[in-house]
């Protein structure tokens, strides 16, 4: 099974430009064309602006504090693969983890801030008897049926 997060990556950067490019075009509208000049319900150019310019920030700090990853899931082959990179603006740090299925030891899905974010913790039995355990990897770009789809397929390699 592979889960790959490319497309919901790339949808969220473009809707990222595109609200900015709109909030671009809206402040130039405001302040160039003369049917901005009188104040509209009470509020002139400046306030307009500053209203949509905290729609902007309420948007951008809610996609930063639920800190979206790519992801990418698979489990053909001999190894379980995950790869994963935030998608924060100047953070591009790529990660990978590579378990084998035969030490896989078990894994836990937790949601943090009240469920704005969610968590995929791995462990791995390693030789000496000792449980690692990974840093959590951020799942919350991935939609229910993935999520259940990940847990399915990470439930069949667990040792009972």
């Amino acid at each position: 099974m592979i889960l790959n997060s490319k497309k919901k990556t790339i949808n969220l950067q473009l809707r990222r430009f595109l609200f900015l490019f709109l909030l671009t075009v809206v402040i130039v509208f405001i302040y160039n064309l003369d049917f901005f000049s009188a104040p509209i319900l009470v509020m002139d150019r400046t306030r307009l602006t500053i209203g949509f310019v905290a729609l902007f920030l309420i948007y951008y700090l809610t996609g930063f504090f639920r800190n979206y990853h790519y992801f990418f899931y698979t489990d053909n082959g001999s190894k379980l693969v995950f790869r994963y990179y935030s998608l924060r603006p100047l953070n591009k740090k790529q990660s990978s983890v590579e378990i084998d299925k035969l030490s896989f030891s078990n894994y836990k899905i937790e949601k943090f801030l009240f469920g704005f974010t969610t968590r995929l913790f791995l462990f791995q039995n390693l030789p000496n008897g000792v449980v690692a355990k990974y840093a959590p990897i951020n799942i919350t770009l991935l939609n229910k049926k993935e999520k259940t789809l990940l847990n399915d397929s990470l439930k069949q390699y667990i040792k009972k």
